[in-house]
Order: structure tokens, then C-alpha cells, then sequence
């Protein structure tokens, strides 16, 4: 008896599931609603209407997305990785949900480094966590040292810093020579008597 029960009361408790048509009217008016309650600064009712979108369809990922990016945006990163891991459920290939958890499990690893740091007795205790969350990046981002080691500026010696005095140096013009007269030689006489001008018949 107690049995039957619980389960009146849980399903009289349970929303009725809306079919996608019904869905995606409830959608367009929930998205009005929410950009609404965001401009307002009113974030935390904001989240309460999408999480009662979400419960309308549970097959649907969208509101889950919407919940998804205003976390992530308002830096709420926990919760940004929650409703990432909710739309990843219902679309594994979801680019959006997986760069939003990764980004923000990266930015909750880096606070809690820092945190870490300032307490020298669980310093040691991360380090190897640090090591392998280290070596992924470098993996991901395809780069063998996250942080490149700056250059140091090495002074110059003081005889290189002293400026050095130009010498004057005395250009001398060159004179060529003037150029020697070249004789040409006189065209050979033909035997037959004619000249070897060509045109001296038209002379």
C-alpha cells in the first residue's frame, strides 16, 4: 500500500513530457524569458527556468546548452561543467559541451593550483597531478614547453657601449687616363682594280 503510494505522489509530482512540437513552442518563449531575467542580473532565476525547460523533455539537450554557456559566461565554472556533462548524455558529438567543460575543468584546475601553492603541506601531494595535467596541455596544444623562458638582457661591455669616433678619410679622385686613338686600319684594295666600298659604283 505504502508502495502505490510513493508512486502516485511521484508521478503526480513529475512534469507532464511535452512532444518536440509543444517543445520548441515552450523553447522560443523560456529563451525570451531568460535573456530577460540575464539583462536584469537576475542569473539565479534565469537557471531555475531553464532547469524547468529541461524537465518538460528530458530527451532534449538545449536547455542544458543554454544552462551550459550561462554558467560558463558568469564564471561558474562547476556548474558549467554539470550541465556540459548533461548535453554530452544526449549528444556525445556536441563541440560546444565538450569545449565548455574542458576550458572550464582547466580553469578550476588552475584556482586550485594556486590555492594549492599557497599551502605547503598539500604542495607535494599535487605536484604529480600538476605533472600530468602539464603534459597533457603540451599534448593538446602540440607545444613542448608551456611557459618559454624569456631571454635575459645581457649588458654590453663598456668599451662596446662607448660611442666610436668615425676617422675622416680623404677620398682621392681617380683620373683616368685619357683613352688612346685607335687606328682602323684602311680597307684592302681588291685585285681586279674595283674598290671594296660596295657602294662606290654609286658614288
Amino acid at each position: 500500500m505504502l508502495l502505490v503510494v510513493s508512486l502516485l505522489s511521484a508521478c503526480a509530482t513529475a512534469p507532464r513530457q511535452l512532444d518536440d512540437v509543444q517543445f520548441d513552442e515552450k523553447l522560443v518563449e523560456t529563451d525570451l524569458k531568460v535573456e530577460a531575467l540575464g539583462k536584469a542580473g537576475k542569473m539565479e532565476e534565469a537557471s531555475v527556468a531553464l532547469t524547468r525547460l529541461a524537465a518538460l523533455n528530458t530527451a532534449r539537450k538545449e536547455p542544458w546548452s543554454r544552462l551550459a554557456r550561462m554558467h560558463f559566461e558568469s564564471g561558474n565554472y562547476g556548474a558549467a561543467i554539470t550541465a556540459a556533462d548533461e548535453v554530452l548524455q544526449r549528444d556525445s558529438s556536441d563541440l560546444a559541451a565538450k569545449s565548455i567543460r574542458a576550458v572550464s575543468g582547466l580553469r578550476v584546475a588552475a584556482r586550485s593550483l594556486e590555492d594549492i601553492q599557497k599551502d605547503q603541506t598539500l604542495a607535494g601531494a599535487a605536484r604529480p597531478d600538476a605533472q600530468k595535467l602539464a603534459t597533457l596541455l603540451r599534448e593538446t596544444l602540440g607545444e613542448p614547453v608551456l611557459v618559454p623562458p624569456t631571454t635575459p638582457v645581457v649588458e654590453p661591455p663598456e668599451e662596446v657601449r662607448r660611442p666610436v669616433r668615425k676617422r675622416r678619410v680623404r677620398r682621392v679622385r681617380n683620373v683616368s687616363p685619357a683613352p688612346a686613338a685607335v687606328s682602323v686600319p684602311a680597307a684592302p684594295a681588291r685585285a681586279d682594280g674595283a674598290s671594296a666600298n660596295p657602294f662606290g659604283a654609286l658614288q
